[in-house]
């Protein structure tokens, strides 16, 4: 496999606007929707949905990637994300409370989720051409992003207040679409398949029959799900937590 350090960079850059972006979305995901007049119980509904949706959304999208290999990956990715900016920037039109607001943000967020693993195929994409892109080091800078955005934010937030939310994920989006849109292989790197890459094309499993060849993968994903039930409450009610403490934004 052959390293391309331009292409390396790329996808960490991509790693780290999408997580930079997540962060603001979802990290603050309940200071946002309080600050709108949302109640706990309606952030809990809303994100609960946003993630049964993304359940469904998340295998079919990727489905169609792969039905679809001729429509490359970076532009499947790129037309969600457009999505999501236009819906970012309808947010800025509604009101305290409105349901129209409430619906825009599940939009955004179910979108946000659906491409993740996208995402990460993008990091494998070219190893028919003999290209190794470094997965490990664009998603731990990916973490690191969150981390650092997520404590500039918590400032931000409680200097500016929290409508200013909607504008950081909408203009890292549009960030992201840009560099996504450069993921392309260079001009004279081998476009030749691989035969194990033609080998694959020819069987598409179903998920029902993904399941049954692969069950102790399916008590794996089981166990992630056990994992996510800890993580998804700090992670979207840690506001909650410390504000009766005498927390605050930037503590968070």
């Amino acid at each position: 496999m052959k390293k391309v350090l331009s292409l390396d960079l790329k996808y960490s850059g991509i790693q780290m606007l999408y997580y930079g972006s997540f962060c603001a979305l979802m990290g603050y995901a309940s200071v946002y929707l309080l600050d709108k007049g949302f109640s706990n119980s309606m952030i809990g509904i809303s994100l609960a949905l946003v993630s049964v949706i993304a359940v469904f959304a998340q295998p079919s999208v990727a489905s169609f990637a792969d039905k679809n290999q001729h429509i490359e990956l970076r532009k499947i990715i790129a037309v969600i994300l457009a999505i999501t900016v236009v819906l970012s920037a309808s947010m800025f039109l509604f009101g305290k409370g409105s349901i129209l607001l409430l619906i825009a943000f599940i939009g955004v967020s179910t979108f946000m989720q659906t491409i993740t693993p996208l995402l990460n195929s993008m990091a494998f994409v070219f190893e028919k051409h003999g290209i190794e892109i470094n997965f490990g080091l664009g998603r731990g800078l990916g973490s690191a992003a969150y981390a650092l955005v997520s404590m500039g934010l918590g400032y931000l937030v409680e200097d500016v207040g929290a409508s200013i939310l909607p504008l950081v994920y909408l203009i890292m989006n549009i960030l992201l679409i840009i560099i996504t849109y450069t993921f392309v292989i260079p001009q004279d790197e081998n476009k030749k398949e691989s035969k194990e890459e033609k080998e694959e094309k020819e069987e598409q499993l179903s998920f029902i029959n993904f399941a049954k060849r692969y069950k102790k993968f399916m008590i794996f994903i089981f166990g992630l799900v056990l994992v996510y039930f800890t993580h998804t409450i700090i992670n979207n009610f840690f506001i909650q937590v410390i504000t009766p403490i005498g927390g605050t934004e930037s503590d968070m």
